[in-house]
């Protein structure tokens, strides 16, 4: 079992053990926030968008924008 999937092992290494595995564009995808108004099937489709807001806002609230 993998080290990510397997509940007993360390949180840290758990998040290693993910993190190792995911290719650049993953990532980048899971830093990536937007509206539902503003998805597109490519986005979808390609990994560039994993985090969809569930709010009508089309960007993520002042607190979690960059300084």
């Amino acid at each position: 079992m993998e080290a990510y999937k397997n509940p007993n092992t360390p949180i840290e290494y758990r998040v290693r053990d993910l993190i190792g595995r995911m290719s650049l564009k993953e990532k980048i995808g899971q830093m990536t926030m937007t509206g539902k108004g503003s998805l597109t099937p490519t986005a979808l489709r390609d990994g560039s968008v994993v985090v969809v807001l569930e709010s009508p806002r089309s960007s993520p609230p002042h607190s979690l924008s960059p300084a």
